[in-house]
């Protein structure tokens, strides 16, 4: 069942990359790459996808997102905590998005669509997890890098430019854009989540700071990231 309690403020707890590891496993969860049909097709479905990543986190408050990356034809997430309610998260996902494809009369084979779960123990599996999946989006296309593929937690990593663009509590908005963008009547969000140009920013629910802890600094995050 899908959980229904108070939301905690998103965010990383204090620690290393190290500590973050040796406190609960992180899954890098990823769905086949040879998906019969199309998840997302257009803008309009990213954005779906992206403000339905926001809600499954809430409804999981216990689990802990780095990272996450969105492509035509596949999921891919990087969650911190027992594996039980990383798949509870994975079925949320896609029974929503299997409603938002039908409403619109497409039919991908979904049937296919199943969570690879890999689970990480040690800091440079989790560093080398973080920089494929904010890689993942751009590899192939010759219009994106990592730093501007949107579709990703990946942007956010060590580019504080992103973060000072002009946000809005999701609070703030009326009930009808609240439900448009989360695509639910019932469904309440935590009040730290914030809203850029109709997607709720992944820097609201997204532990990017833990994330970036597993590297030494920025230089050293793009050098990688640029191999």
């Amino acid at each position: 069942m899908e959980a229904s309690v108070p939301f905690p403020s998103p965010g990383p707890p204090a620690g290393s990359c190290t500590d973050a590891t040796q406190d609960s496993p992180f899954w890098a969860l990823q769905t086949p790459a040879d998906l019969a049909g199309t998840l997302f097709s257009n803008r309009e479905d990213f954005i779906f996808g992206m403000n339905l990543t926001a809600v499954c986190v809430a409804l999981y408050p216990d689990l802990r997102l780095l990272t996450f990356t969105l492509v035509s034809n596949q999921l891919l997430f990087l969650l911190s905590g027992a594996q039980e309610t990383v798949v509870l998260f994975f079925l949320s996902y896609k029974k929503r998005l299997k409603r938002y494809l039908s409403d619109r009369f497409r039919y991908p084979d979904l049937a296919r669509l199943e969570p690879g779960l890999t689970m990480i123990r040690d800091p440079q599996t989790l560093r080398q997890e973080i920089l494929r999946i904010n890689g993942y989006g751009a590899s192939g296309q010759p219009g994106y890098t990592p730093y501007s593929y949107p579709w990703s937690a990946g942007i956010l990593y060590f580019n504080p430019l992103i973060l000072k663009l002009p946000k809005v509590p999701f609070s703030s908005l009326s009930q009808a854009e609240r439900r448009r963008i989360s695509r639910s009547r019932l469904l309440p969000l935590p009040r730290s989540y914030l809203v850029y140009q109709g997607i709720i920013a992944p820097s609201s629910y997204c532990a990017i700071s833990e994330g970036e802890s597993c590297f030494r600094d920025a230089r050293q995050y793009f050098r990688l990231l640029s191999q």
